[in-house]
């Protein structure tokens, strides 16, 4: 087993390992290079997001070239890991990245991203009607309960990606929501569970019937998470 960077948001870092380390980041992959290429009328169709990356860096100059650079900067490890091809390289390479603090944001800022374009994606589809998976519902409501005065979608983004930010760790509708927009099935098994525990084994998204493949994170008190390796 292994640990992935002992600090916050230790679970979605754990996800994006196994991720790359799996060589399963053909959906993610695909929607950066979307969001690369879509950046600059993104912004300018939903204003919200520079306010989300004035407030992210503290920065009054943050926008959309900033975001592009860091997708560009998470396509370029996808890239390198293409040229691996011994597993033992990948894992060295993918961890070498996340320890890198300039990388690591990078990263964790385009999946945040990417997790907020499937949020979005998912509720355009709800409003016309289509099935969507039962952890929308809930991402949705519990904004709901947060700012009952506030129905706009954008606040609901907005209100979203805050909680992404200041949060210690993804819960369930978030890891949901993560596995969905990553294409994958995040299966996660809490050690310290009684093993008669029927909730011992976390298995999302729920309600996709989809073959993705499927990434292990393992949990210690929820606040540890560990991957296993070759």
């Amino acid at each position: 087993m292994r640990l992935i960077k002992a600090d916050r948001h230790r679970l979605l870092r754990s996800v994006l390992f196994q991720v790359m380390n799996k060589r399963c980041y053909g959906a993610f992959k695909g929607k950066l290079q979307s969001a690369v290429e879509h950046m600059q009328p993104l912004f300018v169709q939903f204003p919200f997001l520079n306010e989300w990356r004035r407030s992210r860096t503290k920065s009054s100059s943050a926008s959309w070239s900033e975001m592009t650079m860091h997708c560009r900067s998470s396509l370029s490890l996808i890239d390198l890991l293409e040229t691996r091809t011994q597993p033992s390289s990948v894992e060295e390479t993918v961890l070498s990245h996340l320890n890198n603090a300039e990388f690591d944001r990078s990263l964790t800022d385009s999946v945040r991203l990417v997790m907020l374009l499937e949020l979005m994606r998912l509720t355009e589809q709800s409003e016309a009607g289509y099935g969507v998976p039962p952890f929308l519902h809930q991402l949705v409501s519990r904004h709901d309960e947060s700012s009952a005065s506030s129905t706009r979608r954008e606040d609901v983004f907005l209100h979203f990606l805050s909680q992404l930010d200041s949060a210690a760790e993804l819960d369930w509708m978030e890891l949901s929501l993560l596995g969905h927009a990553l294409e994958v099935f995040v299966r996660l098994l809490r050690l310290d569970a009684d093993p008669s525990d029927e909730h011992r084994i976390l298995f999302v998204p729920d309600g996709v019937d989809s073959e993705w493949p499927t990434v292990d994170v393992l949990s210690e008190d929820n606040s540890n998470y560990y991957v296993l390796v070759p």
